[in-house]
């Protein structure tokens, strides 16, 4: 018998086996769930491939450490202006491509929603700890304006701007405050 008969005689008896399987789980599920379980297990490993999984492929790497330093440090210290992609592509010496792949390994999400993020995070700081009208903080950190800031904050956040600086404001307010209100 060849290799390509074996492995049919072999697929046949699986089936058989899964079927009978299945089958016993079937009359098996209202009086016993847990055998019924089993019976699935087993007929799920019949059915499984029998060869090895393939050697796992390796993952490129995200950017190197001197480009990732370079890159943070840039956008910390621009938050307030305008930061494009192939500004830091060309930092870090990449392509834009390869510079957005390897940004989304290294700081674990896309630049864009990176920057949107610390650019929420920059505007909380300034909304908590100055008197900034809104529309103000929204220049501030790099937001074309307030309705994109309000957009964006949301999306982040969950709150408007607003709602949110009220909320910190009053958690602010009750810890200064005596507990021994009347």
């Amino acid at each position: 018998m060849d290799n390509l008969e074996c492995i049919s005689a072999e697929a046949a008896c699986n089936t058989r086996a899964v079927a009978s399987l299945v089958r016993h789980a079937i009359t098996k599920l209202d009086a016993d769930p847990n055998s019924a379980r089993q019976y699935l297990l087993n007929a799920e490993t019949l059915l499984a491939p029998s060869t090895p999984p393939a050697a796992p492929t390796v993952q490129p790497s995200g950017l190197a450490p001197w480009q990732a330093k370079r890159v943070s440090a840039y956008i910390d210290s621009n938050l307030g202006g305008a930061i494009c992609l192939s500004d830091l592509a060309r930092m870090a010496r990449l392509s834009r491509g390869h510079f957005g792949r390897g940004f989304k390994r290294t700081f674990g999400e896309r630049f864009h929603l990176f920057l949107t993020r610390k650019r929420v995070e920059r505007a909380q700081a300034l909304m908590t700890g100055t008197r900034l009208r809104l529309c103000d903080v929204a220049c501030a950190t790099g937001f074309a304006d307030q309705s994109h800031f309000t957009r964006a904050f949301r999306e982040i956040t969950g709150a408007t701007p607003g709602q949110w600086r009220r909320e910190a404001l009053d958690l602010t307010m009750d810890r200064l405050t005596p507990a021994y209100r009347a």
